[in-house]
């Protein structure tokens, strides 16, 4: 299922820290897992979430490679693998992981 990131009328905000305009998720329930390849360690359930804002666009390579230098974060991904699927530093960052997304959001 997807269902469209931006909505007309959607709540929009602009964080202060980096002057990114972002907007509300609302809460909700969706259903997570995988029924389709047998995996025991993924089953479908529902996972419920509460409201939480995201940055309208993609964090850029760039963006990622600036918070790393300035905060000091260890990212423990490669960027030689990054670089072969982004290529640049306007390219969206990928290989991160909600690890990475936690520290980022603190």
């Amino acid at each position: 299922m997807c269902l469209p990131l931006l909505v007309i009328g959607q709540e929009k905000i602009t964080w202060n820290k980096d002057g990114k305009e972002m907007v509300l998720i609302p809460a909700g329930s969706f259903e997570m897992g995988d029924h389709l390849d047998g995996m025991s360690n993924a089953p479908v359930h529902t996972a419920t979430l509460g409201a939480f804002y995201m940055d309208v666009h993609e964090v850029t390579v760039g963006q990622f490679r600036e918070f790393v230098n300035q905060s000091g974060y260890k990212y423990g991904g490669n960027w030689d693998t990054v670089a072969k699927q982004s290529p640049g530093d306007e390219y969206p960052m990928i290989y991160v992981n909600r690890h990475n997304f936690q520290v980022t959001t603190t």
